[in-house]
């Protein structure tokens, strides 16, 4: 996330999505994943009722003609959806709506006395969540240099199973209610186990959407302070309990973000247990003066080229705003550098 920094949708991210959609339909191709969501259709009974069970909630019936009608839309819109930007969700969303609600997608299918999987964990299926997971995505967040959570960058975004590492994703709009959306590139975000537990298939509150639209440019939205009270407070007996770093917005607009970020995610209690990450950054704002930090960038080049990364050698993470992705903690550590007056 791109915890907190929006990403623009250039003309290079585009290709790389592209190459995202080559992938996959090579493991499972566009007239694969339509023969497959046909497939749900034809093993509903024609005469029989068809029941939507959920628990806790009284039974609707839903005719055949209804769920055709919702696959075969989706069969039409396939290879769009593959690529559309966000702008073009909430369009789809209510035409899909019209047809069957996301209140009843995920119910279970109930017919000829038996229970079957609901309508949205059949569609996702056929349309290869699991290959997107695991062979399409990862090549782009690697090239488009995503590790950490979007939403919290405390947790690196990569998981294991019983065979091999793979990076968790979450969709901005949950797969459960929009199947449809469950491998469009724009819609898929990586994230810590945590996070994408606790946001589940919420999307009743506003959450964090890493991408926005080419022209936007990248855009920061939260931040961390530290009071200048808070450092000499620290610096009296240097307990890094006392460190008190806040979180807040880079604009007014953004504070129902931040107050669903906190609600759902628990920022600041789960950043309060990094209270020594921050303490170190104190310790090199107080040791590296400015002609100290240049005689350490100067005296690098041998050994590290990039003057960007010879940054990173001396604060500990990606230096650079754009680059928080990258590594946990990032923004964190360059705005508590900021406030302690660490320039890098």
């Amino acid at each position: 996330m791109t915890i907190m920094v929006q990403l623009e949708i250039k003309p290079e991210v585009e290709a790389i999505a592209g190459k995202y959609r080559n992938r996959l339909w090579s493991k499972r191709n566009p007239q694969k994943v339509k023969s497959l969501l046909q497939a749900i259709v034809g093993k509903l009974p024609h005469k029989a009722k068809i029941i939507l069970k959920a628990d806790g909630l009284p039974d609707v019936d839903i005719a055949r003609s209804t769920i055709d009608t919702y696959i075969q839309r989706l069969k039409r819109r396939y290879e769009n959806l593959i690529l559309i930007h966000p702008k073009g969700f909430n369009n789809e969303i209510q035409q899909f709506e019209k047809i069957i609600s996301k209140e009843l997608i995920n119910r279970k299918l109930y017919y000829k006395r038996s229970e079957h999987p609901s309508l949205a964990t059949q569609i996702v299926n056929a349309m290869g969540y699991g290959l997107a997971r695991k062979v399409a995505y990862p090549d782009s967040a690697r090239v488009l240099k995503l590790k950490t959570c979007v939403y919290c960058n405390a947790n690196y975004a990569i998981s294991t199973d019983d065979v091999e590492g793979y990076y968790e994703l979450d969709h901005w709009k949950p797969k459960t209610k929009y199947p449809y959306l469950c491998t469009s590139f724009y819609n898929l975000q990586v994230s810590c186990g945590s996070c994408n537990k606790r946001k589940s298939d919420n999307d009743d509150k506003k959450f964090f959407r890493l991408w926005v639209e080419s022209g936007k440019k990248n855009r920061k939205t939260f931040k961390f302070f530290i009071s200048q009270a808070n450092i000499a407070l620290y610096w009296i007996n240097c307990d890094s309990s006392k460190i008190d770093v806040k979180l807040g917005v880079e604009k007014m607009n953004d504070i129902v973000l931040l107050n669903g970020a906190e609600n759902n995610f628990r920022l600041t209690k789960r950043y309060k247990e990094h209270n020594d990450e921050a303490e170190e950054v104190l310790w090199k704002a107080k040791a590296f003066s400015r002609g100290y930090f240049k005689s350490l960038l100067g005296g690098l080049p041998g050994l590290i080229a990039s003057e960007s990364d010879r940054k990173r050698f001396i604060l500990g993470t990606y230096p650079d705003g754009d680059d928080i992705h990258q590594r946990p903690l990032s923004l964190m550590k360059q705005d508590v550098g900021k406030c302690a007056g660490l320039r890098i």
